[in-house]
């Protein structure tokens, strides 16, 4: 919670995320959790130069973003790959990073697509990081995969309606290559994402432009092309 006296607050920061107390103002600053969930199975060996690169590409378009919500929001990041094993290489468990501390290290891949599991770990992280005292936008769930899960038929989907945090999720997925199941990949988003719609890509270059086309049009709720700048507005 941020305090501030009046005078140095703009008249709109008094409105839904803010409440009078005496000379003060006392700021609710919304938290706005956003999970990668990227496929690192070894049929990607070759596109996470492309994938690390739009990762960190969104992180300035995530800011930007940020700042346009003049201190209500503010986004924390966690990335959670899923090839042979679940791992997180941003945050832990319910530990979520600040966007000016991510450092987006080198993927690699290997093993298979233990993608059912990543989403239940995205889940448990969700409901690990939910503090009641808090007020919260949106999380965003993004998954990223050029298959199908290899450790089960149907996504656990219905999991996140057990979490306070994971139920009001926007999920959004991207589809890499011929052989990523669409249907499947579908069925990950969440009611306010399906107009939107599933992103494809056929190539790095195209991968690394809908990756960033994704996490925007999740974070505005809205379908976005990041290369137009008036779309990056809610």
């Amino acid at each position: 919670m941020i305090k501030a006296n009046t005078d140095q607050l703009n008249q709109a920061m008094s409105h839904s995320n803010a409440f009078h107390k005496g000379n003060e103002v006392e700021v609710f600053v919304r938290d706005k959790h956003f999970i990668f969930l990227i496929d690192t199975s070894h049929s990607m060996d070759a596109d996470l130069d492309a994938v690390n690169q739009a990762i960190k590409d969104i992180l300035p378009l995530l800011k930007t973003w940020e700042n346009d919500q003049k201190g209500n929001s503010q986004i924390s990041l966690q990335v959670i790959t899923f090839g042979g094993d679940v791992n997180y290489v941003v945050g832990s468990n319910g530990v979520f990073v600040p966007l000016e501390q991510v450092q987006i290290p080198e993927l690699s891949a290997s093993g298979g697509t233990p993608m059912c599991e990543a989403i239940q770990e995205s889940i448990l992280s969700l409901t690990s990081a939910y503090d009641a005292s808090k007020k919260y936008s949106k999380p965003v769930v993004l998954l990223l995969s050029d298959g199908e899960p290899t450790d089960g038929d149907d996504l656990p989907i219905d999991a996140f309606s057990s979490s306070k945090l994971g139920q009001g999720a926007s999920r959004i997925a991207v589809a890499f290559s011929d052989a990523a199941n669409k249907q499947i990949l579908e069925s990950f988003l969440s009611r306010d994402m399906k107009e939107v719609g599933l992103f494809q890509a056929s190539n790095a270059t195209e991968l690394v432009q809908q990756l960033k086309n994704a996490a925007l049009s999740a974070v505005v709720g809205h379908n976005v092309n990041v290369n137009a700048a008036a779309d990056l507005k809610a």
